[in-house]
């Protein structure tokens, strides 16, 4: 048997069977995690728990070039095999970093649980955007006292309010002080993030388009995306990033939607990684 030698697997177990429960058996879940080695920790518990084991098909999901530990990691073709028998249901649960929080292409869930406390304020926008049915539930099972479920929801509200009241050509045109902090704190975003455009070189068409969303949230800069049928069976797709810095713009088209983003993404990373400051 599991020694549970923390509560908070006793309440995950309870969130589980209590949820499952009212879903009647149509439970879909994604767990967040914060080190890639408790999504294998959390997926041992579930499969030597007697009660757990009958009711849920657990798997981990992080970065595939990230292992876990030296003999524990996922390869490339393990994680999209995760993600398709996600889709399918035959695995019910996800055990993920915040790989799948922050682009990875993951059906919806309509249950998502926070097993670690939330850093910020994007963490809780991101993981709870997953949990995308109708019928879908947010569970946080544990909190760190400084940030609350609460005082993140009211960042993200002031977050939300500056975004809407920002005026982009005022704030080039206008040298005051606010506007200044603004560009300098997305000078500081885009600096941060350089690491991901980095990386953009050696990734597949698959893997361009999370590390696309990824580079999104973490400059908090405005992704746009339109599709448009063009001669014949084309399909093109138009993605561009707007920040109070810059903004870059790319088309490319395929045969399907799904292949022209991906091609539209690898583009998009290459020019914001050339024009990089």
């Amino acid at each position: 048997q599991f020694p549970i030698v923390h509560p908070r697997f006793d309440r995950l177990k309870r969130v589980l069977l209590g949820k499952d429960s009212c879903l009647k058996g149509s439970l879909r879940g994604i767990i967040f995690v914060q080190q890639r080695i408790t999504t294998h920790v959390i997926c041992y518990f579930i499969e030597n728990d007697e009660e757990l084991k009958s009711k849920f098909r657990a798997a981990p999901l992080y970065a595939h070039g990230s292992p876990a530990t030296s003999s524990l990691s996922i390869s490339s073709s393990i994680a999209m095999d995760t993600i398709k028998s996600f889709g399918s249901g035959h695995i019910n649960l996800l055990v993920c970093t915040v790989v799948a929080e922050e682009g990875m292409d993951i059906p919806a869930a309509n249950l998502v649980i926070r097993f670690d406390p939330m850093i910020h304020s994007v963490s809780m926008v991101q993981g709870r955007g997953r949990a995308r049915q109708s019928d879908s539930q947010f569970v946080v099972l544990s909190e760190r006292p400084d940030r609350t479920v609460r005082k993140l929801e009211e960042v993200e509200q002031q977050q939300l309010q500056i975004v809407k009241s920002f005026d982009a050509e005022k704030a080039l045109s206008d040298g005051n002080l606010v506007n200044e902090q603004l560009i300098a704190a997305q000078v500081s975003r885009e600096r941060g993030a350089m690491d991901i455009l980095q990386k953009s070189s050696t990734v597949s068409e698959v893997e361009a388009v999370a590390l696309l969303n990824l580079y999104e949230k973490k400059t908090k800069a405005k992704l746009d995306e339109s599709f448009q049928k063009i001669a014949g069976s084309l399909w093109q797709c138009h993605l561009k990033y707007s920040s109070v810095l810059r903004s870059a713009e790319v088309s490319k088209e395929a045969t399907d939607k799904k292949l022209a983003k991906r091609l539209a993404s690898v583009a998009l990373l290459q020019v914001l990684g050339s024009s990089k400051k």
